[in-house]
């Protein structure tokens, strides 16, 4: 089985021989390479608790940079132990917000136009609510500047989810939609981070010798599905766990890397112990593979995530509690009991013989508890009984709700 490691930016010096001069390759300071670095511990972190939590989906894909910028731009709005505490999941409790801002703001520059054959398009906005009761709500200044200095973000008062939907799909090439399910009266802001990335590979496969071939699915059961084969064009790398393959796309800055266990590992075996360090250096032992052959299947998966809970595993706590948040640093307006609602991803990704199309949207909404919503929105017991004696009537379990 194959797990996806996602989009690597870190290529090999063979491969930087090949960079055309239309390229741009990334300078970066020793200061954003070290917020890069520690950026890149949390990535490893946030698939791993994904994984952990989500033991139903067979196919899974995260996008940990449109989580982080999301994240981040919500963390320009907190303070005090709040602020502390998101700095410390997305690993950057060492540098000041300063030095993590203007890393966010290198980092989606470089990636918007690092390689002219490679299309990414990275966007931010933050819609907010427009009055609260007879009172104009007003974002802080400071918050407003260092939301569009950074993140080149848009603002909105059109608080409404179609609104923000059609904002989504439009900076996703349609390929995200419907990611805001709704609004409602305790909801103040939501914040928002699109991501589109299109590649074709720098050595595309022929159709024509794409066909079905057995994809095991566990160590005795099998399907069938369209593999993809060529020889050459890809880097690679074998040792006594895992099978590491590397395919560069357009001008060789940005590529995939696949990473297989062998059959006596398990995939979940692997990916609990899996490192930035580890992966690294999988990475930097890869070598040319001009006289291999590759068989990848081709695939499509649409996934759709919370992570509201994974992140509260990861330690991110105090920035969902109504009681202890504090998101001071948004409005002028004395709002108390501000905290995350929610942190929500859709991620769309197709791999086939030109190259790859991939789209991630997250949506960072912002509730006031002024109210308790209590939204029963996964599966949960019920009983009815008679409140004297205790007597149940019924008693059931709603997994799947249907209405007639």
């Amino acid at each position: 089985m194959f797990v996806i490691a996602g989009i690597l930016l870190v290529i090999t010096s063979c491969d930087l021989a090949n960079v055309s001069q239309n390229s741009i390759k990334p300078k970066l300071s020793q200061t954003e390479s070290d917020v890069l670095e520690s950026g890149n511990s949390f990535s490893i972190s946030l698939f791993k608790q994904l994984t952990k939590e989500d033991t139903s989906s067979t196919n899974l894909v995260i996008s940990p940079l449109s989580a982080s910028i999301a994240l981040g731009m919500t963390m320009n709005g907190a303070m005090g132990k709040t602020k502390e505490e998101m700095k410390s999941v997305l690993r950057v409790k060492k540098f000041n917000l300063d030095q993590i801002n203007n890393t966010y703001k290198k980092t989606i520059e470089d990636l918007i136009q690092m390689d002219p054959e490679v299309d990414v398009k990275l966007a931010n906005a933050i819609f907010y609510r427009q009055n609260i009761g007879n009172d104009k709500l007003i974002l802080k200044k400071s918050f407003e500047n260092k939301i569009k200095q950074y993140f080149n973000a848009e603002l909105s008062n059109d608080f409404r989810a179609k609104a923000m939907n059609n904002w989504v799909t439009n900076n996703t090439n349609g390929k995200i939609t419907k990611l805001v399910k709704s609004v409602d009266k305790n909801s103040y802001l939501v914040l928002l981070n699109a991501l589109y990335f299109k590649g074709i590979w720098r050595l595309p496969f022929d159709e024509e010798n794409t066909k079905d071939q057995e994809f095991y699915t566990s160590k005795n059961d099998t399907v069938q599905v369209p593999f993809m084969r060529r020889q050459g064009g890809f880097s690679y790398f074998n040792n006594e766990k895992i099978t590491t393959v590397d395919i560069a796309y357009g001008d060789s800055l940005y590529s995939m890397t696949f990473l297989m266990p062998r059959k006596e590992y398990g995939i979940n075996q692997i990916t609990n112990q899996l490192t930035e360090d580890k992966i690294q250096t999988l990475i930097s032992n890869l070598k040319n593979a001009d006289k291999s052959h590759i068989q990848l299947p081709k695939f499509t998966i649409k996934y759709d995530t919370k992570l509201n809970n994974v992140l509260q595993s990861m330690g991110m706590n105090i920035a969902f509690s109504n009681n202890k948040a504090n998101f001071s640093n948004i409005f002028e307006n004395s709002l108390s009991n501000l905290a995350i609602s929610l942190v929500r991803q859709k991620v769309y990704i197709k791999v086939n013989e030109e190259g790859t199309e991939a789209a991630a949207a997250t949506e960072v909404k912002l509730n006031r508890s002024g109210e308790n919503i209590f939204n029963f929105d996964q599966p949960f017991i019920f009983v009815i009984r008679e409140r004297i004696g205790n007597s149940i009537l019924f008693m059931g379990k709603v997994g799947n709700p249907k209405y007639q």
